[in-house]
């Protein structure tokens, strides 16, 4: 039972973990990093603290009407047994793969061929951002096509880990998106499809086991500690050998490599420091543009907003410590920047709500829509300490949207089948 309710209040915890070690990292003061202020400090305690208090308020409603005792199975088999869970891992894997090829042959003629991988990969990353940043004239159509079969291809994660979880005798097809995430974050020399993956593919893993059988939870809490274990060990191995390709020319690499993990967690309290103190650069509230950027980039495109009013991706750098720069400043800065202390704390109370409310529709109808909202919401609230992960918006309504129609093809041959 103890089990069963940390797995069912996941994201909360998992909130409530990375704060409490990036405030114990921060203690440490391992990097004279600039120091976070009263002010800056009672904006992220507000926002931290109403997280926690929204998810509690919701907790409190669901058990209060009964609702958290529902159950509805009616899909489950249809989505997460026979074949469907193992053909449509395979299918969005082998998307995934296409999407990597196909940025590998762009980025690679831009660069000058896939040697720079090899003999200069601070290029290749500098190639990569400058796409991002739309600095680079005449990107070819593959790239953007590429782009969209990853964005396919990171689902192959969360079917991988739910396949893991189900078992039987195709279990090793489980565990390929994984390396394909690998593959497709080394073609960008970046992290995000990677992290991101293996992520997913985790938190499906355990998710969809809570559902599977209840009478594994005792395997179960074992299984969580081991895969906390070997996750670390992995992100800690991939970050050295990204940090190591980027940084490659520097004599300091290893103090480096040591310093930017650190500042990876610390560093986005200090930016955020930075950010709201800065006497030459007064903060003007922006309403919306900054929180929910993504959606004033389409309406931008459907020519309803003015393209250069529109807010990029990445953000401006900012000097946390004497060489060290950094563009990320936790979940508040996107929040307070639009609505200010209000936007902060009222933002946050929906975001802790909605994290509840997600995991219970998911533990009470399992799809792969609702275990997708699940770890989506966990996985946004485990990025909080780096920056605010709904800014990008419309990417995860297209996922939704994908998910919707694999639901709607699987749904109506599983019906036929049994009609048959």
């Amino acid at each position: 039972m103890f089990t069963k309710t940390l797995i069912s209040n996941s994201p909360i915890y998992i909130f409530m973990g990375i704060w409490a070690a990036v405030f114990g990292l921060n203690s440490l003061n391992l990097y004279p990093f600039e120091k976070i202020g009263f002010e800056a400090l009672s904006i992220l305690i507000g926002g931290i603290l109403s997280v926690i208090i929204g998810y509690a308020i919701m907790s409190f409603a669901l058990q209060g009407n009964g609702k958290d005792q529902l159950r509805d199975l009616s899909h489950f088999k249809a989505y997460f047994y026979g074949d469907s869970l193992r053909i449509v891992t395979i299918i969005s894997m082998i998307i995934f793969l296409l999407g990597g090829l196909g940025s590998l042959l762009v980025i690679s003629d831009l660069v000058g061929g896939v040697q720079m991988y090899i003999l200069n990969p601070l290029i290749v990353r500098g190639t990569v951002v400058a796409i991002q940043m739309n600095q680079v004239e005449g990107v070819p159509l593959l790239y953007k096509l590429s782009g969209f079969f990853i964005s396919i291809g990171l689902l192959s994660n969360m079917f991988g880990g739910a396949l893991a979880a189900k078992g039987g005798k195709h279990k090793f097809i489980a565990y390929l998106p994984i390396l394909v995430s690998l593959v497709v974050s080394l073609v960008f020399m970046r992290r995000y499809s990677f992290i991101t993956g293996l992520i997913l593919w985790v938190l499906a893993n355990i998710f969809v086991s809570i559902v599977l059988d209840d009478k594994k939870m005792m395997k179960l809490r074992r299984k969580i500690v081991r895969i906390v274990v070997v996750l670390f060990l992995i992100v800690f191995v991939f970050n050295y050998v990204v940090v190591h390709a980027r940084s490659f020319n520097r004599d300091d690499i290893d103090e480096y490599f040591y310093e930017s993990l650190y500042s990876y967690f610390v560093g986005n309290m200090s930016s955020f420091e930075v950010w709201l103190s800065d006497p030459n650069d007064p903060i003007v509230h922006t309403y919306g543009q900054t929180t929910f950027r993504d959606f004033y980039k389409w309406a931008a495109r459907l020519g309803l907003w003015a393209d250069k009013d529109v807010r990029t991706i990445h953000q401006d750098f900012t000097r946390i410590g004497h060489k060290r720069y950094i563009n990320t400043y936790t979940f508040v800065k996107a929040m307070y920047e639009d609505f200010n202390i209000t936007g902060v704390l009222l933002l946050s109370l929906i975001w802790g709500a909605g994290a509840k409310w997600l995991m219970y529709r998911y533990l009470t109808k399992p799809t792969y829509i609702t275990l997708f909202s699940a770890i989506i919401i966990s996985f946004s609230l485990f990025m909080s300490f780096f920056s605010f992960y709904f800014r990008n918006m419309i990417v995860i309504v297209f996922w939704l949207i994908v998910l919707n129609v694999i639901q709607v093809v699987i749904r109506k041959n599983y019906y036929n089948r049994l009609i048959s």
